[in-house]
């Protein structure tokens, strides 16, 4: 019996992925401008080859290849890869993870780890500051989204001065938990 089948249950099996799509989610603590990149073949001279395809994402300005490194696989080796900017590693991380490379499948991880006190100090500044430019762009596309409502709803009046008074409608999004 399938483990992950439920007792009584009646969805047909080709419903059911054969991968968990489990989501994790990261803090601002575990992100990190350093990757590793573990599942790369032990095979020599290959470097260049592992950077090529992460340097897409963003300027790299460190690596480094971790030859003791704890959960290293017998015939693979980890790369270690730190990028000028935290999003170039955003995107790295989500891009690369699971990709193929000859014909092993790479894991990222954040290595939060290897920062320094300033390296988190820094991080977090830049967080508190992309924060406050989200909150005032949100807030000036609400001034404009007010005022484009207020300047429809006037020439509209202009428009059709006979028009009565209608009621607004007022929409609601009723969400069920099950």
């Amino acid at each position: 019996m399938n483990p992950k089948k439920k007792i009584g249950s009646r969805r047909p099996a080709y419903r059911d992925s054969k991968e968990d799509k489990a989501v994790k989610v990261y803090t601002i603590n575990q992100e990190s401008r350093y990757i590793l990149v573990k599942g790369i073949p032990k095979i020599s001279n290959i470097t260049e080859e592992v950077l090529k395809p992460f340097s897409l994402y963003g300027a790299i300005q460190e690596y480094r290849i971790l030859d003791d490194y704890p959960d290293a696989e017998e015939f693979t080796t980890v790369y270690w890869i730190k990028y000028v900017e935290i999003q170039s590693a955003r995107v790295a991380k989500r891009k690369m993870n699971n990709q193929s490379f000859y014909g092993s499948i790479l894991k990222v991880n954040y290595g939060p780890e290897y920062e320094e006190v300033e390296d988190t100090r820094q991080k977090l500044i830049e967080r508190r500051k992309a924060v406050a430019r989200r909150l005032r762009n949100l807030g000036r596309n609400k001034e404009t989204k007010d005022s484009h409502s207020v300047n429809s709803a006037t020439s509209q009046e202009s428009a059709h001065p006979s028009s009565v008074e209608r009621p607004q409608l007022k929409t609601s999004l009723h969400i069920k938990s099950f």
